[in-house]
């Protein structure tokens, strides 16, 4: 009668309550509360950087970068394969070292607050930087371009299409400056271990999602079909370059980061 009453009152029943089995136990929970939070911090960075765009773009009367269909897309890569993958990461043998977790302590805390903020906030930056400068880089060389002479005809129209154009291609590389983002973002999200200590390939689905996302990425740019369906024009290759250049600044932000604070983690356990 007793263990009844105590099977009823208990939040928690051990079946089985041998050493190693509890160790699994609490193992096996860790994990799933750190998959969960390297979801949510990649989903939630993702969201808050084009938002942002978006909102900057329409206060300050600029072309948004990125089309309805671009969005849609970068949604379906954020919440498919890449997000997906993250939750396949296993635990790291140092994380059974860490003190039990407050119940009370909300998911996403201060410190991941931050991390989704200024990866956040070096998205935005990138993204608008990669599509200004080529706004104007591509007005400065239509007006050096265009014709001058009354002789021309139909200079208002060929002027309009020539900067529908630009806009087009400037949304191509702003585009493709995001998702690349968000494949470095990523890396970020896999674990607080800095990637080269993690292992690039110890999560086969996490490589086979971000090379498919890229090679999708790479058809939607080149592949006619797509470019119709996305609104969107092959790029040069140095500019592909420097897309790649730009979305890898919050890897290296990130892996700094991380170095930092692993140090000060070493150092506060040596006291």
């Amino acid at each position: 009668g007793g263990s009844d009453v105590c099977r009823e009152s208990s939040e928690m029943i051990l079946v089985d309550n041998n050493f190693t089995t509890i160790v699994a136990a609490i193992e096996e929970g860790k994990g799933i509360y750190s998959n969960i939070k390297h979801f949510l911090r990649f989903q939630l960075s993702t969201s808050v950087a084009a938002l942002s765009i978006t909102t900057f773009c329409t206060l300050s009367g600029l072309p948004l970068p990125l089309n309805p269909m671009q969005i849609l897309w970068i949604n379906i890569i954020m919440d498919g394969p890449p997000a997906q993958s993250l939750t396949f990461e296993s635990l790291l043998p140092d994380q059974m070292r860490d003190p039990p977790r407050n119940p009370h302590t909300p998911v996403i805390d201060s410190t991941m607050l931050v991390q989704i903020t200024t990866g956040a906030m070096i998205m935005v930056f990138g993204t608008l930087y990669t599509f200004i400068s080529s706004l104007h880089s591509s007005s400065s060389s239509s007006s050096l371009a265009s014709p001058s002479s009354p002789h021309h005809v139909d200079v208002n129209d060929s002027a309009l299409s020539t900067t529908t154009d630009h806009v087009k291609y400037a949304q191509t590389i702003a585009f493709t400056t995001f998702v690349l983002f968000q494949m470095f973002n990523a890396l970020n999200c896999r674990g607080k271990q800095s990637i080269f200590k993690l292992g690039l390939f110890t999560n086969k689905l996490f490589v086979y999602a971000i090379s498919g996302s890229i090679l999708m990425q790479l058809f939607v740019v080149y592949v006619p079909f797509f470019q119709f369906i996305f609104e969107t024009e092959s790029i040069r290759i140095r500019d592909l370059i420097t897309c790649v250049l730009i979305s890898s600044t919050v890897f290296v932000f990130e892996e700094v980061y991380k170095k930092f604070f692993r140090i000060k983690t070493e150092r506060d356990r040596s006291l």
